[in-house]
């Protein structure tokens, strides 16, 4: 059970976003929607998070149609009278960095959070570092609170770096009032 200060984040994974936006999915995701609607109590739903990892190229296709999956998807959602959902958007560290992530972007108005997940992988970067263009990005969005949805540090890396890296999070968090979630 949840307690009185919780909140449950599904993470969805979807489908290829053409197939859903041509609506092969339809009857799935309103069956989703009225068990989210039955649940009774506010959610997050983080839909297709990670999007513009390289591995999903071949199922996303391109930022504009993951963006009409996106709105295909929430469109139904409020068709069933889902009203406990807030909408996350989660793409990844290394999508900022490329320049890529903001492209997905659905918009301000289908989005109620902003979110990132972040790890430092073979090539190790500080917490604080890696979140730099991340933390750029959602200051074009002051209205939009934001989420840590996953961070971690490799194995690669010693426990004792390893360790300082998760226990800067906190430090990092806290110098960063717009992280409302972690």
């Amino acid at each position: 059970t949840f307690g009185a200060k919780s909140t449950l984040m599904l993470s969805w994974a979807g489908g290829d976003s053409r197939s859903v936006v041509a609506g092969r999915h339809d009857t799935l995701i309103r069956e989703r929607a009225r068990q989210v609607r039955g649940f009774g109590k506010p959610l997050l739903l983080r839909y297709r998070w990670e999007m513009d990892r390289p591995n999903l190229r071949a199922t996303m296709w391109s930022p504009a149609d993951y963006i009409a999956m996106w709105k295909h998807v929430r469109a139904i959602f409020a068709a069933e009278g889902v009203r406990n959902v807030s909408w996350v958007w989660c793409p990844t560290i290394e999508g900022f960095e490329r320049g890529e992530a903001p492209a997905f972007y659905p918009g301000d108005d289908m989005v109620d959070w902003v979110c990132v997940d972040v790890y430092s992988g073979a090539r190790f970067v500080p917490l604080g570092e890696h979140l730099k263009p991340f933390f750029a990005w959602t200051a074009t969005h002051p209205t939009k609170p934001v989420m840590i949805g996953e961070f971690g540090v490799a194995r690669a890396w010693d426990s004792d770096t390893r360790a300082a890296w998760i226990r800067n999070g906190a430090a990092v968090f806290k110098a960063n009032p717009q992280v409302k979630a972690v």
